[in-house]
């Protein structure tokens, strides 16, 4: 992704190390322009590159890097600290900065309500 290039439809990132293609996925069938992330330490380079986004979904525990989903909040934040960052994780009695916690398993009805919530309809 270019840093500042304006995206044609709203754009979801999603840092998971277990499920983000998934949730792309589904994220995509509703019209709108799905960001996976499966490794924090990419996300987190990404972000301080000025990844552009509109809402981001991102999970505590990851099993594969150095960098936990609290890390990864913390940098959101500190970037672009309007823009809502949410919780999905299994794992959601650890302490963050973000807008909301989402449990897992993410089913299609709740994300669509997640993202009518947070971002409206994008038709």
């Amino acid at each position: 992704m270019v840093k500042g290039k304006k995206l044609p439809k709203k754009c979801v990132l999603i840092v998971d190390d277990n499920s983000s293609d998934s949730i792309a996925e589904m994220i995509e069938r509703r019209s709108y322009f799905a960001l996976p992330y499966s490794d924090s330490n990419q996300a987190i380079e990404d972000i301080k590159n000025g990844i552009e986004y509109d809402l981001a979904l991102v999970d505590i525990a990851f099993e594969s890097s150095r960098v936990d989903g609290v890390e990864v909040i913390k940098e959101l934040k500190l970037k672009y600290p309007s823009k809502p960052v949410l919780v999905i994780s299994c794992y959601s009695d650890k302490p963050t900065m973000a807008d909301g916690v989402f449990s897992k398993p993410l089913f299609p009805n709740k994300l669509e309500n997640m993202l009518r919530i947070y971002l409206g309809y994008e038709k």
